[in-house]
């Protein structure tokens, strides 16, 4: 989870001339910590860093605003799908669908227990498959006359 967030470390010392913020390591730690917050984290660092680089000027907020909007939509719509999908095994279709579904339910929380939620449904539904698959082999087994009689 680290590893993903080190782009967004880097918009705010990539260039701490030319946006001339003051704390620029302070503001980019800052950014990396509150971005290991599931789905919410990258919007409430963004808004932070965002109004820092607006109360340095007009130009660096605008900077960083877009620059973290850019890398919020290229974490949320392919990385985050990605990483959730191999460490839950889901795939990113359904990564996705859990999430705007349980954020249309639940809200935040529904967006974030969406998930896990739906790696739970998956386990479920393949255990209820391989039984009925298992049973089925059973009974086919030891019901089936040979077809050779």
């Amino acid at each position: 989870m680290l590893l993903r967030t080190v782009p967004a470390e880097r918009v705010i010392h990539i260039r701490p001339r030319s946006i001339a913020l003051v704390l620029v390591f302070a503001l980019a730690l800052q950014v990396v910590l509150i971005d290991l917050i599931p789905l919410a984290g990258a919007t409430v660092a963004a808004v932070i860093a965002t109004g820092i680089a607006f109360t340095v000027g007009v130009w660096p907020g605008v900077i960083v605003l877009v620059y973290l909007v850019v890398y919020q939509q290229i974490e949320n719509q392919l990385l985050q799908p990605v990483i959730y999908g191999k460490t839950v095994q889901l795939s990113p279709l359904a990564v996705l669908i859990a999430v705007l579904i349980g954020a249309k339910l639940g809200g935040i929380v529904g967006a974030l227990a969406a998930i896990p939620v739906a790696g739970a449904i998956q386990i479920v539904l393949r255990d209820i498959l391989n039984k009925r698959g298992a049973d089925a082999g059973a009974a086919g087994r030891k019901v089936s006359p040979s077809p050779c009689r």
